[in-house]
């Protein structure tokens, strides 16, 4: 293509060939409206060219056997596109065999909004987009810029939202809903690579609802941790009546890995005023990051209780594994229902025992302890040596 393809109220279905509509070298804008794109071997849109821009809107992206969307990019092409953005509003992408929405790399200014949709019944992750892994100019702060708003999530066997790793890119996930959702909905992660540390990416994650979800964690929030140009924030959530469990047997203990509604992987990610209520976990927040030396910011939340003594048990860090940063939850919020609330407990007032009646012993020695001779059972890896 050299200009440009509409695609306007057309059923496009069954063909076999690798996908309903293949855009197959180029460059120019891609306008798919109030289509029907079902039942096709392969994708149901695969667009791979130089780039342009792609409108894809109030279309049914259906049971197709690859990706709902694909888009690829090709920087070797002798042609150039005048601009570059990827929007995605008012459709259904629904039962499809891989992801919903892909969007391959590319290191130049680039957009992704994906906005009002409706992803369920999916077997693969529900939106998929890689970063570049360049290091880029410095007049760009941010190369790829991703919005993702407004939709819906329900029902979909993989996980809701993949962006890993994510760099070279400013990012926003707000006014969302996950619901029942089998593996977990929001993986944002860091690959633990050198040249990835130098990068910059800025994330923002908020007044997002995660209700009724199973797996191993509703949020896995990371990026690349020694990067001081990478930040990371979660807040004005609603994380509520999520089923989270380990995926093995309930008789092993959770090693650096453990099973919690939102997990946090490295430091550069604040969990601030969000409102955690998940009875039916083990856990409300979980430290996935193997280093001892950091403390993880994870204030001013609604934890499932009021009391610290409750709450103190449902976070799983540095106390419970030696090598795990320590969360910090403290002033955490009294109500469950207003995360901007300002009524909020402000102290540490609760100072977990070492040593029980019952000579079972565990958790991390803040001062000096001493213990009898004699035999004991503990719970939980002793941090500090006697």
């Amino acid at each position: 293509m050299r200009s440009q393809v509409i695609l306007h109220r057309t059923k496009v279905t069954s063909n076999t060939h690798i996908s309903g509509l293949h855009i197959a070298s180029g460059v120019g804008h891609v306008n798919v409206s109030r289509s029907h794109i079902t039942s096709n071997m392969g994708d149901g849109l695969n667009i791979t060219y130089a780039g342009g821009a792609r409108n894809i809107s109030r279309t049914i992206i259906s049971g197709n056997s690859g990706r709902g969307i694909a888009v690829w990019f090709n920087e070797t092409s002798v042609k150039l596109a005048a601009e570059q953005e990827t929007v995605v509003e008012y459709t259904e992408i629904s039962q499809n065999l891989d992801t919903g929405i892909f969007i391959g790399n590319y290191c130049r200014p680039a957009i992704v909004n994906i906005s009002m949709n409706v992803f369920s019944g999916g077997k693969k992750p529900g939106i998929k987009v890689l970063s570049c892994w360049r290091q880029i100019s410095r007049s760009f702060s941010y190369i790829l810029s991703i919005f993702i708003g407004h939709n819906k999530f329900e029902q979909n066997d993989d996980f809701a939202i993949i962006l890993q790793p994510l760099v070279n890119s400013e990012t926003v996930i707000e006014h969302n809903a996950f619901n029942l959702q089998s593996k977990g909905c929001l993986v944002i992660q860091g690959v633990d690579k050198k040249e990835l540390e130098t990068l910059p990416a800025h994330v923002e994650v908020r007044h997002n609802v995660f209700e009724r979800n199973r797996g191993i964690f509703v949020a896995n929030l990371g990026l690349n941790h020694f990067s001081p140009r990478q930040k990371l924030i979660f807040t004005q959530n609603f994380v509520r009546w999520n089923v989270i469990s380990e995926p093995y047997s309930s008789m092993l203990n959770s090693r650096s890995r453990v099973a919690a509604p939102v997990v946090v992987a490295s430091a550069n990610v604040v969990v601030f005023r969000n409102i955690l209520q998940n009875p039916e976990s083990k856990f409300e927040i979980g430290s996935h990051m193997v280093d001892q030396s950091f403390v993880l910011n994870c204030t001013y939340n609604w934890l499932g209780s009021k009391e610290e003594k409750d709450i103190y048990y449902r976070v799983f860090d540095r106390k419970d594994r030696f090598n795990l940063a320590r969360i910090n939850f403290i002033p955490f919020l009294l109500s469950p229902t207003d995360p901007n609330t300002d009524i909020a407990a402000q102290f540490q007032q609760f100072v977990p025992v070492f040593d029980s009646a019952d000579r079972m012993i565990g958790g991390e020695i803040s001062g000096r302890e001493s213990l009898k001779s004699g035999e004991y059972r503990y719970f939980l890896v002793i941090n500090k040596f006697l």
